[in-house]
């Protein structure tokens, strides 16, 4: 197998720049190339946002939870919660999701630290996956994976380097490689083309096209866990 590819999009909000986002994963649906939207809880108040993320969510695109932000009472880093603190903010941010229908299993920190006890409430409810800037971790094992990452944190896209970067970051020999891409960077017509020059270079260096969901490695089966997440019963979110 090629370098598996996934390809990132965060900082979605509503108005002119939810268009943007939408012309992009367009043209990744032409390239038969699945999007994963990260987003945080509350701009999915947005009735534009939602409605954009539900149609996406049924072309195949995988729904990324973006930490615990915007989810009211919220003080302090999610990923430093113990496991009975983390089954509870959890809840509480994924009841828009379910709210629309969308079943979400990848989760995207929002730092490099992640207690063993986040990561076990996240396995709890279900998830196969968290992402932070360091790489991968897998709920079930705590086990970590480096992820190579291209692209940009908003407004400040390497546009004469996005085809090189992306060349360098496929000679790995089948490892997987994140493109980050920030809505703020569509909003710019360079943005735009770098953006997708950068998935066309991997695409005609054999890369192939996966969402977080897809790394996941198979897991053994989840002990019983909290809420109704992920197809797991369990009526207490605070016991295992």
């Amino acid at each position: 197998m090629g370098t598996r590819l996934v390809v990132a999009l965060h900082g979605i909000s509503g108005g002119a720049e939810l268009e943007d986002c939408a012309r992009f994963a367009r043209a990744l649906e032409d390239r038969a190339v699945a999007l994963c939207p990260l987003l945080r809880p509350a701009v999915l108040d947005d009735p534009a946002v939602a409605d954009w993320v539900v149609r996406r969510a049924a072309l195949g695109d995988a729904v990324v939870l973006h930490g615990l932000g915007g989810t009211p009472g919220l003080g302090r880093a999610p990923h430093s919660l113990p496991e009975h603190e983390a089954r509870l903010w959890l809840s509480a941010a994924l009841l828009p999701f379910e709210r629309l229908g969308l079943r979400v299993v990848s989760f995207a920190a929002t730092g490099d630290r992640v207690c063993s006890g986040f990561l076990r409430a996240l396995w709890d409810f279900g998830f196969v996956l968290c992402v932070s800037p360091a790489g991968l971790r897998h709920p079930w094992s705590g086990g970590t994976r480096r992820l190579p990452t291209r692209g940009s944190a908003g407004g400040r896209w390497p546009w004469s380097r996005a085809r090189s970067g992306m060349r360098r970051a496929c000679s790995g020999g089948g490892s997987p490689v994140r493109l980050a891409v920030s809505a703020a960077d569509l909003c710019v017509p360079r943005g735009r083309a770098a953006a997708l020059a950068a998935v066309d270079r991997a695409l005609e260096d054999g890369a192939v096209p996966v969402t977080y969901p897809e790394l996941g490695t198979p897991s053994p089966a989840p002990s019983p866990g909290g809420g109704v997440r992920g197809g797991r019963v369990n009526p207490d979110p605070l016991t295992r």
